[in-house]
């Protein structure tokens, strides 16, 4: 499955003087990795250092300085550490909708706002969570999580996993985040993320056009990439639609339920059967054990949203990321009632 980011709550060891458990312990973890976090300069001077885990270095690097020398990105620190962890992924994150609606559940967290999700970096805190949501009858979903957003108030680090990231994966996840470390709208989640996902993909494209050549096997796999990655977001956006059309109904609540088994069921069974035909890679199998549901669902849209705001303001800047990042900064700016989509359209 696509890999989903996480702009997660900045976990500050302020934050936890707020006497919030949650947001004590999930602090102490970051502050723990930080602790731990070695520069990658360091990191490059260790003669043992075997060949694959370099070239990540290296390519970590390579990507950091383009995302602020040729994007025009604010410059930060990020990225320019490394911490070595055993598992695989970072947090798992939770989330959770009305069964027979999309509604999502919100968490509140002080300065930041309302999140429609949860991250958790022990495992056993998020089946808690899982467990707790769904005795009160909610849809619940729970998804590995490799990379989150601190919104500077840490230096946010690669870890030792990403080194099995293809090269556009890397890109486009380091961008992706350097993004919300650039702009953060408080509240807005949807549009903070379609920004990032823009910027993150089509960055992650003219990094590896400008390092590699557009001929090279590292662009034409990306490219590859992408194509797969947004088939999977219209899918997902046309199964969102049909069960949308489906809860506005006026019907008995069961029956309701019943149609949503039936079309996430068939969405599965035509996925899977003729995967060759939608796919070109290996990275969506497993779609029929999926746990797709409006939780699953709810959260995706806000990463899978609609881009055509940043598509157009790419096209007016002449296909120029850098300067659709200087108008982007704009939003830093923003008073009090301003709708940001009417200052990126320029009205």
């Amino acid at each position: 499955m696509a890999r989903i980011r996480l702009l997660l709550i900045a976990l500050t060891a302020g934050l936890a003087l707020l006497a919030d458990c949650y947001i004590a312990k999930q602090g102490y973890y970051v502050t723990k990795y930080s602790f731990s976090a070695r520069p990658i300069a360091h990191a490059l001077k260790d003669t043992s250092l075997d060949v694959k885990k370099r070239r990540f270095l290296d390519r970590t690097l390579a990507i950091r300085k383009f995302a602020f020398d040729s994007i025009g990105l604010t410059r930060n620190r990020n990225y320019s550490t490394l911490i070595t962890i055993k598992k695989q992924y970072l947090v798992d994150v939770v989330a959770a909708s009305a069964a027979d609606r999309f509604a999502p559940y919100i968490w509140h967290f002080p300065f930041f706002g309302g999140f429609p999700y949860k991250g958790f970096f022990d495992r056993k805190d998020a089946l808690r969570e899982v467990a707790c949501l769904r005795r009160r009858g909610y849809d619940v979903t729970m998804s590995p999580v490799d990379a989150f957003s601190t919104l500077g108030f840490f230096s946010d680090p690669v870890y030792s996993f990403m080194a099995d990231f293809t090269p556009y994966e890397l890109a486009s996840l380091i961008i992706h985040e350097e993004t919300h470390a650039t702009v953060f709208l408080k509240n807005r989640i949807a549009l903070n993320e379609e920004m990032a996902e823009f910027v993150g993909e089509t960055g992650a494209l003219w990094f590896l056009k400008s390092t590699c050549g557009d001929t090279s096997a590292a662009y034409r796999e990306a490219l590859l990439e992408k194509a797969d990655d947004e088939v999977w977001e219209r899918k997902l956006r046309d199964l969102y639609d049909t069960l949308a059309v489906v809860y506005g109904k006026n019907i008995p609540r069961d029956e309701k339920l019943a149609e949503k088994a039936a079309i996430i069921a068939a969405f599965k069974r035509e996925l899977t059967d003729h995967y060759s035909t939608y796919f070109k890679s290996d990275r969506f199998t497993g779609i029929e054990k999926a746990n797709i549901n409006n939780a699953y669902l709810a959260v995706r849209m806000n990463y899978y949203g609609d881009k055509s705001l940043f598509e157009e303001l790419y096209k007016r800047n002449n296909n120029d990321l850098a300067a659709v990042v200087a108008e982007l900064k704009r939003l830093k700016k923003l008073k009090k009632g301003e709708s940001p989509e009417e200052l990126l359209k320029g009205y």
